[in-house]
């Protein structure tokens, strides 16, 4: 079989620490889309021939004669410094194999250890020496990068979800039912014992924002959230002290006043089953490597049938230490991760805590956020307490679920899991490697 690409990893991206750190994302989704067979379109064939090489060392690789050869080196500060430390002429040998018309280098930043947005070159995502990045092309689930200003010279950045889609074959292999067409987790007239479910396992200033605006409304009477681990925040907080730069949040300290440092878990009826090993590796009762997956990639059932309406907190609610290209024009960055595509996954009506224009984002690659149902025009409300405070009004005003609102969260869902979507979410990555594009 002829092949046209060959993806190089080094063998720190393959299903196990490295140095006490991992990147696998997109290793893991090359192998799984291969041979992934959705029931939406199981005849679907995907266009192009590939080949997955694994090597210890970036000085073992060679590059095959007869097809394009892909580099790809993790854009992740901690296992890249790792890299070059037992490997002291790591850049050397990239640049030589560069050197070869038929070799591409990528730095891949699909992992949450690092999330896009623009690359700093003098913080903890300028890499190690005197690294060239103009040698690079960067790939990042972040889409759709308009009139943001790039702070390093990469060849292009390219958007391509595919840690997204690592989570959700994932979830697809832990609930393997879930592809099933037209199965998900509302009906015409549902009604539940909880309203809002609000899972927010970091601890992330914009998240603690959206649970005091909650608490404000009176809306946490009626709500499951969580909020796990504090231990990044805090650490961050405290480097901002030591360089002087701390500036105490508003919000932040009104969560703290409300409810503390003490870790929130799930209650009745999912604390013995949603997110269980996750909340005993957060307590330190146990290791999580990536050889173990852990059956918080997706959702319990018995949540999904007892909850109404799934409020996102995504990572990222606005633009800090980015600026725009052209200031008289919008700026923005789709990073929407897995804790969206879950609703589309499962079927539940969602409002997003997220950055300004994301459900327009949303909705350019054909989901449908059932915009006529809602005022969703929190969406372009560039100040963050009025978005949220529009989010949560929407919220409170969302009507029960009809047939036409279900029939609508089908065709997300049967999207979503088709082999045809998610392959062809990452086509202009390969495009751009065969030079195609």
């Amino acid at each position: 079989m002829t092949v046209d690409i060959n993806f190089i990893f080094h063998q720190s991206c393959g299903p196990y620490h490295y140095q006490g750190h991992m990147h696998f994302h997109t290793l893991y989704f090359y192998e799984f889309i291969k041979n992934y067979v959705s029931p939406i379109d199981p005849d679907f064939k995907i266009d192009t021939n590939y080949e997955i090489t694994i090597v210890e060392t970036f000085k073992d690789i060679k590059p095959r004669s007869n097809c394009m050869n892909v580099i790809f080196v993790p854009m992740n500060y901690p296992l890249v410094t790792s890299i070059e430390h037992n490997e002291p002429t790591m850049l050397e040998d990239l640049y030589r194999l560069d050197d070869l018309p038929n070799v591409k280098l990528v730095m891949d930043y699909n992992n949450e250890t690092l999330l896009p947005g623009n690359f700093d070159p003098t913080g903890k995502t300028g890499f190690v020496g005197e690294m060239d990045h103009s040698r690079f092309y960067c790939t990042t689930y972040g889409w759709d990068r308009y009139n943001v200003k790039d702070v390093l010279p990469f060849k292009k950045i390219i958007g391509n979800m595919i840690y997204t889609f690592y989570w959700l074959s994932k979830a697809i292999e832990e609930q393997p039912y879930i592809t099933k067409p037209d199965l998900i987790y509302t009906y015409p007239g549902k009604q539940t014992p909880i309203r809002y479910f609000v899972p927010s396992n970091m601890f992330r200033p914009n998240r603690a924002q959206c649970i005091v605006q909650m608490h404000e409304k009176n809306m946490l009477f009626d709500s499951e959230w969580n909020m796990n681990k504090f231990n990044d925040f805090f650490n961050f907080r405290e480097i901002q002290k030591q360089q002087n730069t701390f500036e105490p949040e508003p919000y932040v300290e009104e969560y703290l006043r409300l409810f503390g440092l003490t870790p929130r878990y799930n209650s009745w009826p999912w604390k013995s089953t949603y997110n269980k090993k996750r909340v005993l590796e957060d307590q330190g009762q146990l290791y999580h490597h990536a050889g173990m997956f852990d059956s918080y990639h997706s959702f319990d059932p018995d949540l999904l049938s007892n909850i109404s309406i799934y409020i996102v907190q995504e990572t990222f609610s606005d633009y800090k230490g980015e600026e725009p290209n052209d200031p008289s024009k919008p700026m923005y960055v789709m990073d929407i991760t897995e804790k969206t595509w879950k609703g589309f996954l499962y079927g539940i009506p969602m409002f997003l805590n997220a950055r300004p224009y994301s459900i327009e984002r949303i909705e350019n690659h054909g989901f449908d956020m059932l915009t006529d149902y809602c005022k969703f025009d929190y969406d372009k409300e560039l100040d963050l307490t009025k978005r949220l405070d529009l989010m949560l009004e929407s919220a409170q005003e969302f009507p029960t679920p009809n047939k036409d609102m279900v029939d609508r969260m089908k065709h997300n869902k049967n999207k979503l899991v088709s082999k045809e979507y998610l392959w062809n979410a990452q086509k202009e990555f390969l495009e751009i490697m065969l030079d195609k594009k």
